[in-house]
This record gives structure tokens, C-alpha cells and sequence, in this order.
């Protein structure tokens, strides 16, 4: 097993440099794939991100890592769907109880496309949750648009489209809503599938395509 060290912006960095930053992380490699990741604050030992590849059972990994020292213990688990990836990282407390999960959606190119939270009992805080879709080869610096949704029903609040790529100023920005025609125009402006167009519609993070 390897390890390598992380700063809170993802970078590689030596151990020299991490035992000079507030927050680093400390990962952990077998035949290069990510096992766990440490993460540190003030070379305190804070949390655990532990990738569960073999599905192993969560009150297990739990019990496994109580007492080594980690103030919470997240497990991480990947699904695929149709090209996108699903991370849930679901987050426990040291005595077992789950205390909430986060959802993030990759698109084929690993850009984040959705990411949401599930508080303790599975339901969703949808005033977390946004939707992006992104477009390098129209505009390589940010997502061509965004999605937000009403907290207490999950329904679409709006998709903005920013039109940075056109006018730095988002003057030309539009908003799409969930309507026929709205859905319509948003697959004409992208040439996304319905399901797709469906799926930025709905504040839905695991996809059903």
C-alpha cells in the first residue's frame, strides 16, 4: 500500500508541505486505486473517507475504524449509470448511527453534474441541491447552466442559462422552466436526450436512465 498527500484543493503535495497547511489530507493507495483518505486539520485527525469497493457491511467498517481516532466516518460507494457515476458518501457518527448522505452525479467526462444530501432519514434537503450541465467546447470556464429547486417540494424552481459564453456580464441569460415548451427548447439549445432533459427537470440525484 501507498500513500500520497493531498491540500484541500486536491493537489498532490509532499508530507513536508502537508505538515505545513491546516487542512490536508492523507490518502491511501492499493494497486493504485484509493482505499481511504485521512482527512487533518490543524495535524489533528478529523475524519475518514473509506471507499467501500467489496461492499462490505457499514456497521462492519464502523466497528473496524472506531478506534483509530476519527471524530466521523464517511463511507464512500460508487454505482454507474449509463456512463454517469454515482457517489453516496454516507456519514456516521462513531457509535453507528448514520447521520446523513451526500449524492454526487459525474457526467462521462467526470464533470459534477448533480449533488444533493440526504439528512438521517433518507429525505432530501432540496435547498442543497443543484444541477449543472456543462459544455467545454462552448464554454470551457464554467456550466453552461444551472438548477435549482423549491425547499420544501424538490419541483423545479429554475434552470438558468447563463450565456456567460456570449456576454460576460450573463446580460443575455435566460430561464427555463419546467413546461413542454421549456423542456422543448432545452434539448434543441443542448440536443440532449428526454431523459436527460427529464432528469434536470426532477430534484432526483440518482438518475433512472
Amino acid at each position: 500500500m501507498s500513500i500520497k498527500y493531498k491540500n484541500s484543493q486536491g493537489n498532490f503535495i509532499t508530507v513536508q508541505q502537508a505538515n505545513e497547511l491546516a487542512d490536508y489530507s492523507k490518502v491511501y493507495y492499493d494497486s493504485g486505486a484509493v482505499v481511504k483518505e485521512e482527512k487533518f486539520y490543524e495535524n489533528e485527525l478529523m475524519g475518514l473517507l473509506y471507499n467501500n469497493t467489496s461492499n462490505e457491511n457499514h456497521q462492519t467498517v464502523v466497528n473496524n475504524s472506531s478506534s483509530a481516532g476519527y471524530k466521523w466516518i464517511n463511507i464512500v460507494e460508487s454505482q454507474m449509470y449509463s456512463g454517469y457515476e454515482l457517489k453516496q458518501q454516507f456519514s456516521y457518527d462513531l457509535a453507528g448511527v448514520l447521520t446523513g448522505t451526500i449524492l454526487e452525479l459525474f457526467d462521462p467526462n467526470q464533470e459534477l453534474v448533480a449533488h444533493g444530501y440526504k439528512d438521517e432519514n433518507g429525505n432530501y434537503e432540496y435547498d442543497r441541491t443543484r444541477k449543472y450541465y456543462w459544455d467545454r467546447s462552448i464554454n470551457p470556464k464554467e456550466e453552461l447552466f444551472e438548477c435549482t429547486y423549491y425547499e420544501s417540494s424538490g419541483l423545479l424552481w429554475e434552470l438558468n442559462w447563463n450565456n456567460f459564453h456570449v456576454d460576460e456580464d450573463g446580460q443575455e441569460s435566460i430561464v427555463l422552466l419546467n413546461t413542454a415548451s421549456d423542456i422543448q427548447e432545452l434539448r434543441d439549445l443542448t440536443g440532449m436526450s428526454q431523459d436527460l432533459a427529464d432528469y434536470y427537470m426532477s430534484s432526483e440525484i440518482i438518475p433512472s436512465f
